[in-house]
C-alpha cells in the first residue's frame, strides 16, 4: 500500500535469515519503501541491522518489527510497543501517521491488553493510524473462512471502528499445508492518502506470508 508516496510492505519473514536479506535488498532497491515486520530472523535474540535502515522493536525475541529507511522522518513509541507489537509514528509537516506491527500468536488471545491499548490510545488521542496484522485468524470480514479467533477479532475491530484494507481473495500465507488469508491491514481514521492495497503477486522473500 501507499501513503503520502511512501510504499508499505506487511511480511512476516518466518524467522529466515535468507527472507531478511532478501528484503533487506528490495529496500535498498526501493528507497522510499518501509517494512512492518512479523517474526524476523534474529541470532541471539538480536536482529541483524542494515547501515541504511533502522529497526524499531529489537527486543529480546519480539516478533514484531518496523523496519525503515534512515531518512524517514519515524520515531518509536516505546510506550505502546511490547514483545509483539511496535508502534511508531512518522511525521511529515502536519501530518503524523501512527504504524504498528503486529503478531497475533495463535495460542494466545487474539484480544491481548497490548492491543486494547493501542487502540484506546488512538481513539483518546483521535489518531490516524495503519495496523499491520498477522492475526492467525480467519473470518469474512477479509475474505477467508471463519474460525473461532476469527469472530472475537472482527468483533473487535467493529467495535473499535476499524476498518480492514484487504481486497480480493488472494491467499496472504501459502505452504504445503496449503493456502489462506491471515495477514491483515487494519486502519484507524482517515483512510483517503491511503491508496494501492494489493498481495503481492511473486513472494520475493522466501517466506510462505
Amino acid at each position: 500500500m501507499i501513503f503520502m508516496n511512501i510504499k508499505i510492505v506487511q511480511i512476516n519473514l518466518q524467522k529466515s535469515k535468507q527472507s531478511l536479506e532478501d528484503f533487506y535488498s528490495y529496500l535498498v532497491h526501493n528507497p522510499f519503501t518501509l517494512g512492518l515486520v512479523q517474526e524476523p530472523y534474529a541470532y541471539s535474540g538480536k536482529i541483524p541491522k542494515h547501515r541504511d535502515f533502522n529497526i524499531f522493536g529489537t527486543q529480546q525475541g519480539g516478533r514484531a518489527v518496523v523496519i525503515a529507511p534512515t531518512h524517514m522522518p519515524i520515531f518509536a513509541c516505546n510506550e505502546l510497543s511490547s514483545k509483539d507489537y511496535t508502534v511508531v509514528i512518522f511525521k511529515n509537516g502536519n501530518l503524523s501517521q501512527f504504524l504498528a506491527s503486529i503478531y497475533l500468536d495463535i495460542n494466545l488471545n487474539p484480544i491481548g491488553t497490548e492491543l486494547v491499548t493501542i487502540c484506546d490510545f488512538f481513539r483518546r488521542n483521535k489518531s490516524n493510524a495503519i495496523l499491520g496484522m498477522d492475526s492467525n485468524s480467519h473470518s469474512p470480514l477479509w475474505n477467508s473462512n471463519t474460525n473461532q479467533r476469527g469472530i472475537i477479532l472482527e468483533e473487535f475491530i467493529i467495535q473499535n471502528d476499524l476498518t480492514v484494507l484487504n481486497k480480493g481473495k488472494s491467499p496472504t500465507f501459502v505452504s504445503s499445508r496449503g493456502e489462506s488469508i491471515i495477514d491483515i491491514t487494519l486502519v484507524y481514521g482517515k483512510s483517503n492518502h491511503i491508496s494501492s492495497w494489493h498481495v503481492m503477486p511473486n513472494n520475493c522473500f522466501l517466506s510462505d506470508h
